[in-house]
């Protein structure tokens, strides 16, 4: 079972530029609202986090001019959602720095890494039993020129 608050694929879209970013730790531990740099006043350039691979239907999570209006009732929603276990065959370790889209390339070279090392091995497999068939077919050549020269001796 995992969380999706360790997750590398849990994002926030920032309001401003339209990009899915890394999800902030204070959301992720507590749902709490990013606070504005030397301020005390919460800041949230944020949607409520989504799922990058879209797995988990994150339904308890509004989406609406309500949220902003309730963000403590809304913010414990969050959290109790985001924390909750659940089976997801998506979860790779959240990475502190790293974008939910560096997570996925991070996967997939782990992929093309596992993909490559298999058919290498394929390969030398492949090259193993073209060898022993090499040997053969010379040990058979030899073993036909041996009697082809006992045969020639005769006549």
């Amino acid at each position: 079972m995992v969380k999706c608050s360790e997750c590398g694929f849990l994002a926030s879209r920032n309001l401003q530029s339209r990009q899915l970013e890394e999800t902030e730790p204070e959301i992720r531990e507590e749902g709490a609202l990013s606070i504005a740099w030397n301020t005390d006043k919460p800041f949230d350039k944020y949607e409520p986090p989504i799922c990058f691979m879209q797995v988990p239907d994150f339904d308890v999570i509004p989406y609406s001019l309500q949220f902003v209006l309730q963000r403590d009732k809304e913010k414990e929603k969050i959290r109790a959602e985001i924390q909750r276990e659940r089976m997801c065959e998506s979860f790779i370790e959240w990475r502190l720095g790293a974008t939910p889209k560096e997570h996925r390339e991070m996967l997939d070279r782990k992929e093309m890494l596992k993909w490559q090392a298999e058919r290498e091995e394929s390969d030398r497999k492949w090259r193993t039993r073209q060898q022993w068939f090499m040997v053969i077919v010379a040990g058979i050549f030899t073993i036909l020129g041996v009697i082809i020269g006992i045969l020639a001796k005769s006549f």
